[in-house]
């Protein structure tokens, strides 16, 4: 999927995510993000594939809204695993 991830007071940045698909809901899914073009910024990230789904869901939904093929800030935050730092905090 190609999209765009909208950077808050500058350009949007072009990705290229790819993933391995899963049939059933607990098993695992793997997708890899690409942003620019660029090897040194790609990204990967392993969950659960009914979560994953879900998200997609959620692109399709802004898609609707608002043109843009993106992914929603929760998917961000687990890809960058900062979501891990705020349980280890709690």
């Amino acid at each position: 999927m190609e999209g765009e991830r909208k950077i808050e007071g500058g350009e949007s940045i072009l990705f290229l995510a790819t993933w391995f698909v899963s049939t059933l809901p607990a098993d695992m899914t793997r997708c890899q993000i690409q942003f620019d073009g660029n090897a040194d910024l790609t990204y990967e990230l392993e969950l659960v594939n009914h979560m994953f789904v879900d998200f997609l869901i959620e692109v399709m939904m802004n898609y609707k809204r608002s043109q843009v093929t993106d992914f929603p800030q929760a998917f961000y935050r687990k890809l960058l695993r900062l979501d891990a730092d705020e349980e280890e905090d709690e």
